[in-house]
């Protein structure tokens, strides 16, 4: 038997012949090597890890690292027949490219494992699942198991549709999956007795990892937001709280949360659910860029995928194309916006029961049958190394056929995937190659290659001299050419490389067009997604809605867009003329109207709404085109829209209108308008905010005057018991306050 398998579970496993013992820096001796595991088991949390750990039938001594560029640290064990290698994301990181970079340096420094397993918790989708239970990523319908819900592109109708499904979990483990199915509906599931094993090995875990009596199954309704005790108008804004809250690891008042958790929500708002044991399910996991809270996001992203989606989560998606694995999640929430942190700790224990039991039924000649990860990555290295990688970042970009067939002759090799290839592995050290193609780089390149052209190439100085210009003129804009960037250091870095990127993203039109030449090379560089994403990122990039390695910038963008964004008029024309959909969307479901109300372009409104573009069109959290005009207090443009029929008191998520973006905002012309117009003036959204409540709580004076005269109700109370007034008094608001008073606004605190 290989060691690579453990022969018994009392035993750490026989040392073969010649193997000496080694030991690292600071780990206890061990008898294994580096290429004696095939299990990888990767986590996004410290007490994720932690479960895993639990879960090993044996603990193996430390091994030395391999790179000194490798930042994981490494717990060895086994379980079952299987040597398993464990590693979580560092500290206070999340997301997609997190998980990647660790992923990658565990099949750098294990140059045998076969398969890997995500283990840790997850948001469930209710109702068909409960808090404690467990999700299995497994393939359902067109779907592979997991689906990057935040990746996509806009279609010819102006949708949008994802393409962020991932590959498959590896076969070996699909087939246990199989077994394993039968065997619990046979004799039922060991995970109750993997816990309780657990809880006699490490009695300090019990009390948070074992389920009890104190973690309470409470599920919302969905048009029920979480009320804390005093809520304020920092939080006035929910798009802008969306992607604050992660799951983290501090313990720091984790009790007093629990104690605390939805005291002061509407009890008469919880659904009612018939106690059951835990369940395993088998389907499909949603994978993202950022925590979703927010019942109502959860509801409407299941239904944009089929109604199929039983789990979402963060770190999935970074691995499935790059480290065959099978994603397990235990369910610790509702993502929604009561979440906390009670039960992540049973959560991610039932998860680590899963994934040990699961590996009971993998058959170790099933998992020696899977390709070593690290040799599929071997392969595309040597395949990208065979030529050189300038030219494939320029035959990507060559749109002229002619220029593709020379391309062609240069080199037979496809680099349509490089640049994706290459990202999510370059922290491996054999790739360690900076690629930077210049305009000069290119002409050399192709003059050393013009040998390889047909013979008639070769006679042809003139001609030469013309492939070769035209190529390097390829290169022009290599910048944007390489598209966005995947981490704020990876667009920082950008930044300080090229002084005038920042500029450029943000001007590029002011130097155009000017002539006829301009003008084409511009509608040229529109038409390319991968730049214009790139130009969007830089425009876009916010630093209050960023976190570790996400970045907010939307994806799918048009040059239709980019011009909308910006207020370039006559490109706009250009654009529409040549036939392109207005109502094409990004993957955060905004069109051009929608971004050119938010910068207040009103010719721009004017075209696109000449052009048949939809004026009601909301993005992914609901809002509107009007409602994001007023917000930005583009009076102008507000006008424009109303004539055009736009909806006044159309609702996003939180229950808002334009009305009280406007008063938020302080914007009394808009206010004004929006009320000639029909706006209803006591609105309350969502947490029971009214225009006249927002703009009290601001201190904006003649807004309220102008609310009161349209009849606001002075008095009324939201969701933490606050009215206007008592929001006004607690900002300093005096003149509010008395002009409230005048009003009949009662002094009288609510309980």
């Amino acid at each position: 038997m290989s060691k690579r398998y453990r022969e018994s579970e009392n035993d750490e496993g026989p040392s073969s012949t010649g193997t000496e013992k080694t030991k690292s820096s600071d780990g206890p001796l061990s008898k294994y090597t580096h290429g004696d595991y095939t299990v990888g088991w990767v986590c996004a949390l410290s007490k994720e890890q932690t479960a895993a750990t639990a879960m090993l039938d044996c603990r193996h001594g430390d091994l030395p690292k391999t790179s000194s560029r490798d930042p994981n640290t490494y717990i060895l064990g086994s379980i079952g027949k299987h040597n398993v290698v464990i590693a979580c994301l560092p500290e206070g990181e999340i997301g997609n490219n997190v998980a990647a970079t660790v992923a990658t340096h565990m099949i750098s420094a294990f140059p045998s494992m076969r398969v890997g397993l995500m283990v840790g918790i997850g948001g469930g989708i209710p109702p068909k699942v409960r808090l404690g239970d467990v999700v299995v990523s497994t393939p359902v319908g067109e779907y592979p198991g997991v689906v990057q819900w935040d990746m996509g592109k806009a279609t010819e109708g102006g949708s949008f549709q994802r393409t962020g499904a991932l590959n498959k979990p590896p076969s070996s483990l699909r087939t246990a999956i199989g077994r394993l199915k039968t065997e619990q509906e046979l004799t039922g599931s060991q995970i109750p007795q993997y816990l309780d094993q657990m809880a006699k090995r490490y009695p300090n875990l019990a009390p948070k990892y074992l389920r009890s009596d104190s973690l309470k199954d409470i599920l919302f309704k969905a048009g029920h937001g979480h009320i804390s005790k005093a809520a304020t108008d920092s939080e006035a804004a929910p798009d802008e709280t969306s992607t604050e809250e992660t799951y983290d690891d501090d313990e720091e008042d984790d009790e007093d949360e629990e104690k605390e958790a939805c005291r002061f929500c509407d009890k008469s708002q919880i659904v009612k659910q018939t106690p059951r044991d835990m369940r395993i399910h088998y389907g499909l996991i949603a994978s993202g860029n950022r925590v979703i809270k927010d019942a109502i996001f959860r509801k409407k992203l299941n239904k944009d995928l089929g109604g199929q989606v039983l789990c979402v989560e963060m770190e999935a998606a970074g691995l499935m194309d790059g480290f065959p694995c099978l994603v397990i999640r235990g369910i610790c929430d509702y993502a929604d916006s009561h979440k906390n942190k009670a039960w992540q700790e049973h959560a991610a224990a039932v998860a680590a029961a899963y994934a040990k039991e699961l590996l009971q039924y993998v058959q170790p000649d099933d998992v020696d049958g899977e390709r070593p990860v690290k040799d599929l990555l071997k392969q595309v290295i040597e395949t990208m190394s065979a030529t050189a990688i300038d030219v494939a970042q320029v035959k990507v970009k060559i749109n002229d056929q002619e220029d593709r067939k020379i391309l062609d002759w240069l080199t037979p090799i496809d680099y349509g995937p490089q640049q994706k290839i290459r990202d999510r592995f370059k922290d491996i050290s054999s790739l360690s190659l900076e690629i930077r193609a210049s305009r000069d780089d290119v002409a050399r390149y192709v003059q050393g290659h013009m040998s390889h052209l047909p013979s008639f190439v070769q006679t042809d100085k003139q001609l030469q001299e013309e492939i070769t210009t035209r190529i390097s003129e390829a290169v022009d804009g290599i910048v944007f050419g390489t598209g966005s960037c995947k981490t704020d250091e990876e667009f920082e870095q950008r930044l300080l490389s090229n002084p005038l990127y920042d500029y450029v993203a943000h001007h590029w039109a002011q130097h155009g067009p000017n002539d006829t030449e301009t003008v084409q090379r511009i509608v040229k560089f529109l038409e390319d997604q991968v730049k214009v994403e790139a130009s969007v990122q830089a425009l876009m990039i916010d630093k209050r809605y960023k976190y570790h390695d996400y970045n907010p910038a939307p994806k799918s963008t048009t040059g239709l867009h980019l011009v909308a964004y910006l207020g370039v008029n006559e490109l706009a024309n250009i654009i529409l003329e040549s036939g392109q959909n207005p109502d094409m969307k990004d993957t955060v479901d905004r069109t051009a109207l929608w971004y050119a109300a938010e910068n207040g372009h009103r010719i721009v409104v004017d075209k696109l709404l000449e052009a048949g573009a939809t004026v009601d069109t909301a993005d992914w959290y609901g809002e509107t085109v009007l409602q994001r005009a007023a917000r930005g207090g583009h009076l102008k443009v507000v006008e424009r829209l109303l004539e055009a029929g736009a909806t006044v008191d159309a609702t996003d998520w939180s229950g808002w209108t334009a009305l009280q973006m406007a008063a938020i905002g302080g914007y009394l012309k808009v206010v004004e308008r929006l009320l000639e117009a029909g706006a209803t003036v006591d609105t309350a959204g969502r947490y029971g905010w009214t225009a006249l409540r927002l703009a009290a709580g601001r201190g904006h004076l003649k807004v309220v005057k102008r609310l009161l005269e349209a009849g606001a109700a002075v008095d009324t109370i939201d969701q933490s018991g606050w009215t206007a007034l008592q929001m006004a008094a607690s900002g300093g608001h005096l003149k509010v306050v008395e002009r409230l008073q005048a009003a009949g606004a009662s002094s009288r605190l609510q309980d």
